[in-house]
């Protein structure tokens, strides 16, 4: 069973409760135990924690524990987090109201089996920026990046484009709102193997639509019925699947869905673009297309529309 911490951005795009889903259903088959949920954006509703709960609530999880980033960060509009917190959440504390992201992950870390870890990254690197640098605390006397190459075995991280986006826009999660300072700074200090999964993958793979099977209390499916596409809505025409990608990687690999890169270093410029350079000794991957979308796609559905069915 692997061990996750899911870091996440939730409120900006569907994809994020996607993810959340084929977790979900990773661990009703016992594949996966979700360790702690952190919030790596800010939203404008202050409503992504409680959009956390309640769709770790709807698969009979609510207990996990969840933190949001408590700094300085560009806000996210979102078309759902208010919604989703009116209807299923009305109660739930405000994000800033919860506690930190960083407390939350070195606690999880700190609790955990050594080299048992899978950090799953989609969204902004705020937290993972803040765990690196941390000092000790209460739940540890080691610092963030001693704990975290004690406790990590290793980084599945949604953001760039490969083998470099030095001929397209930088890829939203390492430029958005300035952040590709800190983008850098963590590739270059994280002290376990980073596997990427770039914009190119997950744009290819569509999904969504089956959720419109599921349960109408189901707030994954809320989620996509909110979230506009060309088409109408993310539930009716499908939504790309950049988030999920790294869920199903986290906990199964590339499970002959795709193939691993050879070693390398990831490299962000100032802009936010991305290039890679080959190396024998990096610590580095990125995953490549090898199934055919569609059927990728129709893969990652099934996981996205299982029902609950808690396995502990």
């Amino acid at each position: 069973m692997k061990n996750i911490l899911l870091d996440t951005d939730i409120s900006g795009d569907c994809d994020d409760a996607g993810a959340l889903a084929v977790l979900h259903s990773f661990a009703n088959r016992g594949e996966a135990r979700l360790l702690a949920c952190v919030v790596n954006g800010r939203d404008r509703d202050a409503s992504s924690g409680a959009v956390v709960w309640a769709i770790n609530s709807y698969y009979g999880r609510g207990d996990i524990p969840i933190g949001t980033y408590h700094g300085e960060a560009e806000r996210t509009n979102s078309c759902y987090t208010l919604a989703i917190r009116q209807r299923f959440a009305p109660d739930y504390p405000l994000d800033m109201e919860l506690p930190s992201a960083l407390g939350v992950s070195r606690r999880a870390l700190a609790a955990a089996e050594d080299g048992s870890v899978t950090i799953l990254s989609i969204g902004f690197l705020h937290n993972l920026r803040d765990l690196i640098e941390s000092g000790p605390d209460d739940s540890s006397s080691c610092s963030g990046v001693a704990l975290v190459r004690r406790k990590v075995k290793e980084l599945i991280l949604m953001g760039g484009a490969f083998p470099t986006s030095l001929n397209t826009e930088p890829e939203y999660n390492f430029a958005w709102g300035g952040v590709a300072p800190i983008t850098s700074a963590v590739l270059e200090k994280w002290p376990t193997p980073i596997i990427f999964s770039g914009f190119e993958l997950g744009r290819a793979v569509i999904t969504g639509t089956g959720l419109a099977k599921t349960p109408p209390h189901n707030p994954v499916r809320m989620a996509y019925s909110l979230y506009p596409v060309e088409s109408g809505y993310a539930l009716e025409g499908g939504r790309y699947s950049w988030d999920q990608t790294v869920a199903w990687i986290g906990v199964r690999g590339v499970d002959g869905l795709w193939n691993l890169s050879e070693p390398g270093i990831c490299r962000v410029l100032n802009d936010g673009h991305n290039e890679w350079k080959p190396a024998e000794d990096g610590a580095h991957y990125y995953i490549k297309e090898a199934l055919p979308a569609e059927t990728v796609a129709g893969l990652i559905e099934v996981e996205m529309a299982a029902l609950p069915q808690v396995a502990g």
